[in-house]
């Protein structure tokens, strides 16, 4: 939150748009089109606004695992901090382990070419609809 306070324009929070120079803010709380979320209201703590009530169900909801969007992922030290983000994106991305690059470049909207065992980010073309048609599906 530190470095959008450091980009904000002077008076902002008045105006709307929210932007200015290297600046925009999105004003409504937003993921896809779900409402009432759990990563929507855990972003609200990290806001810098005023919470809405019952915004704190939102730890009680990660304490007890319950939790369709996010799972709390406790770690150590800065190592074991790496060690827990492969393996949570191993689960999250079904990856047949930490060095499964292919997996995770098809996840990112990568196509396969033939037999190679490497992805290709194409741009739209012809039949092929592109990289970018795979996002946020």
């Amino acid at each position: 939150m530190d470095i959008v306070n450091e980009l904000a324009p002077d008076g902002v929070e008045t105006s709307f748009p929210r932007c200015g120079p290297c600046y925009a803010e999105l004003t409504v709380p937003r993921r896809q089109t779900a409402a009432g979320r759990e990563d929507v209201l855990l972003a609200a703590h990290y806001s810098g606004r005023p919470l809405d009530p019952g915004a704190d169900e939102v730890w009680d909801l990660l304490a007890s695992g319950r939790g369709d969007w996010l799972r709390l992922v406790q770690w150590s030290d800065s190592q074991d901090l790496q060690t827990k983000i492969v393996a949570e994106l191993v689960r999250a991305l079904d990856l047949d382990g930490p060095e499964d690059e292919l997996t995770f470049e098809l996840s990112l909207g990568g196509s396969r070419y033939e037999d190679m065992d490497r992805a290709f980010f194409w741009s739209r073309f012809g039949d092929n609809p592109g990289a970018a048609s795979k996002v946020e599906v």
